[in-house]
């Protein structure tokens, strides 16, 4: 072959390469920034209300089981009186994107701000112009853009009290901070029933798990009595709103304990937490402890 032509070969492959690289448009290079441009031109629109502009930035093959397209638009176009969203990651695979990232919304004048963190959410290319991306499917974690419901605060005590994203109210709220535990130095321990402390008399039995250590404020109530009011959805850890039997609130996070029988807080979810308890085993000279796990479910009236 020639050197000329040759030469000419490789002039055009490089051009070519170049091209495809840098020329705007359904590149590597580029598919990001117009994801991220996409993305952010869906903000605004949310932001103004704007179904037009919602509506052109939702594919046409978009389908989700628990909302209609229409739905979509009217959820994300209702009155916020706060509305701002930042991308955390993409991930492109051709024509489709994952995207992930922090929310922050309210609903309402009056309302319980919402802030999530999406996982997931799938935009798909525009076939007929490259550089502009829509989108296909909301994230499995997404409840909120599937509802235009608007989260009240929680007022315990209160027959129209529902479950929702946000804090207790102020007066109602008890914080269980270090500096609020109960010592019962010098005194009969109160978290014991009766009957256990009557068994100790007699025997010298120590069937109290864990003794040294000082008991929170929830530990004074069976936890078949506590009542799962609420699940706060935080950046780092989810934060559980319980209720007490006397009607008063109280918040708790992961590692604090709640119940009679040393139950640490192991898990928290949207509609349910988790409560390893340490509950004696039968058969044994010295008093013994196993770990049993609880559950404490949001209950029907409250979801």
């Amino acid at each position: 072959m020639k050197p000329k032509l040759i030469l000419a070969i490789l002039v055009v492959a490089g051009a070519a390469y170049l091209g495809y690289m840098y020329f705007p448009g359904d590149t590597p290079i580029n598919d990001e920034k117009n994801i991220r441009f996409s993305f952010q031109t869906m903000t605004q629109a949310i932001i103004k209300q704007d179904k037009k502009g919602v509506n052109a930035l939702i594919a046409p093959t978009f389908v989700d089981k628990n909302i209609k397209r229409q739905g979509l638009i009217n959820v994300l176009t209702m009155k916020r009186t706060l509305y701002n969203a930042k991308v955390q990651s993409v991930v492109v695979q051709g024509d489709l994107a994952s995207i992930s990232y922090a929310r922050n919304e309210m609903r309402g004048k009056d309302s319980e701000p919402i802030a999530v963190k999406i996982t997931a959410e799938t935009w798909a290319r525009d076939r007929n112009n490259p550089a502009q991306w829509r989108l296909q499917k909301l994230a499995v974690n997404d409840k909120w853009f599937r509802t235009n419901k608007i989260p009240p605060k929680v007022v315990l005590g209160s027959p129209e009290k529902q479950r929702v994203l946000g804090s207790l109210e102020k007066k109602k709220d008890v914080s269980m901070e270090a500096g609020r535990r109960y010592s019962s130095v010098g005194r009969r321990d109160p978290f014991r029933s009766l009957i256990s402390f009557e068994m100790d008399v007699e025997t010298g039995a120590r069937d109290i798990c864990d003794p040294d250590r000082p008991r929170e404020l929830l530990e004074s109530y069976d936890l078949l009595s506590l009542k799962l009011s609420g699940v706060i959805q935080g950046a780092d850890a989810n934060l559980a709103l319980i209720e007490a039997p006397d009607g008063k609130g109280y918040s708790v996070r992961i590692g604090m304990y709640i119940g009679k029988r040393c139950g640490a807080v192991t898990q928290i979810e949207n509609d349910y937490i988790l409560v390893e308890e340490q509950i004696p085993k039968v058969g044994t000279d010295a008093v013994t402890f196993e770990p049993v796990e609880s559950a404490l479910k949001l209950r029907p009236e409250e979801g």
